[in-house]
């Protein structure tokens, strides 16, 4: 069983490859950009329309153990709601996450090592500090998908060359954190340098209802170039052989 949220970013967000033999093809869901409301602090007066036209809702709290405690009343209260929590300033300290009513969790490397359901979506949090060997590290972990937190005051061209990198140098999924004024035309850019989805701070009512109608009338064109970078790596081989100069017969 996977995190459905996890599941509905490869849904929108990847080529799938066609169906060999006869038989009816089935419906392709159309590719898109996901968006994700974040919300600080566990309020349940906070849900409401400002979460509206949100693929998935990520609830931040500084206390990770209140979060957790209060996750399942926030589920049950909404519960036609995909819900995340974000584990942020863990630190070191052990986190008893064996159950846990989040469909998926956010958490920084320093996250000290947890048990998690297996339905539950794990999404490693990172920064413009990460090297690209830590980057590539990241593939082989058993993490779903990333998170770039560094959210901007604008989108500038900055932006868009760190993103680019990330894209270039991982396969797994991207979501990165934008402003709330984020553009239906920034969003196009942002998905063509590898963005899979976006997290946006749920301020305004019906803000993220109208960003999602003009995602519905959007193309998101698939398939995007290759998520990994292409290694080449330079052939060596013996050196050739340099042939003696045959004589002319006299």
């Amino acid at each position: 069983m996977m995190s459905k949220f996890i599941e509905k970013l490869k849904i929108h967000t990847q080529s799938s490859p066609a169906p060999l033999g006869f038989g009816k093809t089935p419906a392709q869901e159309k590719p898109r950009m996901l968006l994700v409301a974040l919300l600080t602090g566990t309020d349940n007066s906070k849900i409401g329309e400002c979460v509206k036209g949100a693929d998935a809702v990520l609830v931040s709290s500084d206390s990770p153990g209140s979060l957790i405690e209060a996750l399942p009343k926030i589920q049950k209260a909404n519960s036609d709601v995909l819900w995340g929590g974000y584990l942020k300033n863990t630190g070191p300290e052990k986190l008893d996450i064996k159950s846990t009513a989040a469909d998926f969790l956010v958490f920084s490397p320093q996250t000290s090592l947890f048990e998690i359901p297996d339905k539950t979506g794990k999404i490693l949090e990172i920064d413009a500090a990460i090297t690209d060997t830590q980057l590539r590290a990241i593939d082989d972990l058993p993490v779903d998908a990333v998170f770039f937190a560094a959210k901007p005051e604008v989108l500038n061209w900055q932006y868009l060359i760190t993103i680019q990198r990330l894209d270039n140098l991982l396969a797994k999924p991207l979501l990165a954190a934008v402003p709330p004024e984020v553009t239906i035309e920034e969003l196009q850019t942002l998905w063509s340098v590898g963005v899979d989805g976006v997290v946006i701070e749920a301020t305004a009512s019906g803000k993220l209802k109208a960003l999602r109608d003009d995602i519905g009338k959007t193309v998101f064109p698939l398939p995007r170039k290759s998520k990994k970078a292409e290694v080449r790596i330079p052939f060596v081989g013996p050196a050739p052989v340099e042939e003696p100069d045959e004589e002319d017969d006299e």
